[in-house]
């Protein structure tokens, strides 16, 4: 089934906040502005633009912190990341930078293990080494370099509270886990 209507810059992302209801992200070519798109019980609605001044310049990641909530992470022009934040069916989208990363490689992947919590995967610019910007208490911690190299594609998913984490390494496919609160 096409989602007619947009002509898509980068790889979009899709996240489900409830059941019956998925929602998709992506960059539209013409302006790089980030539209989102949600079906509920297999009906899709129109395509709307989350936040009026946000660009991107990659392929996006979405995941749910919570009930009803949306975060986004978008590769923006400079290199960093912005976080678009909103609730379901609501026209306020709040962006702020991801400020503890300054540049990232290739496209990032979001998940979150529990209510307020969201984690952040990236390969570091030039070293390809994956790593971990964990979002607690309101802020953006520290990345950690979580011991992978020569990674690609990172893609993250949430299951009671564990992340399992997989790339595409130059001998086949890797796939890690985090617990909860790490």
């Amino acid at each position: 089934h096409a989602l007619e209507g947009l002509t898509a810059a980068y790889e979009p992302a899709v996240v489900s906040v409830e059941k019956g209801r998925v929602d998709v992200f992506a960059v539209r070519a013409e302006d790089r502005h980030v539209y989102q798109r949600s079906a509920r019980k297999g009906k899709w609605g129109p395509w709307t633009r989350t936040h009026p001044t946000v660009t991107a310049a990659g392929p996006l990641a979405a995941a749910s912190a919570g009930p009803a909530r949306l975060s986004v992470t978008v590769p923006t022009q400079e290199g960093g990341l912005s976080l678009l934040s909103g609730a379901l069916d609501s026209d306020a989208w709040h962006a702020t930078p991801v400020g503890t990363v300054q540049r990232i490689q290739g496209g990032p992947a979001l998940a979150s293990s529990g209510t307020g919590m969201l984690d952040l995967f990236f390969l570091a610019p030039g070293t390809g080494r994956l790593m971990q910007a964990p979002y607690r208490n309101g802020e953006w911690q520290t990345p950690l370099d979580v011991g992978t190299s020569g990674a690609y594609d990172p893609e993250a998913v949430s299951m009671g509270g564990t992340i399992r984490v997989v790339v595409r390494t130059a001998s086949g496919v890797e796939e890690m886990a985090w617990v909860q609160g790490r």
